[in-house]
């Protein structure tokens, strides 16, 4: 079986959805998934999972670039094959 190019990361800031501040496709989380506080503010970030729920996990911004750059940081790590 294919795998599904279905993940994706994206910001999303509440301005631009002011008509309508819950489209279908947000499953906006409480807590950060990251540093699991409260989310506030306006703009987050969110990355959706390849799952058959399209599972989303939420970020403050400044946690999703933490932990992209812990990502980043363990990817350099590894030994080529």
């Amino acid at each position: 079986m294919a795998r599904r190019e279905t993940e994706f990361m994206a910001t999303f800031n509440t301005d631009e959805f002011r008509e309508d501040p819950n489209p279908f496709w947000v499953q906006l989380q409480g807590n950060c998934f990251y540093c699991g506080e409260k989310l506030t503010g306006k703009q987050f970030v969110y990355w959706q999972g390849n799952d058959e729920k399209a599972t989303q996990v939420w970020f403050h911004p400044a946690c999703a670039q933490r932990l992209a750059m812990h990502l980043i940081k363990d990817f350099l790590s590894i030994e080529p094959p």
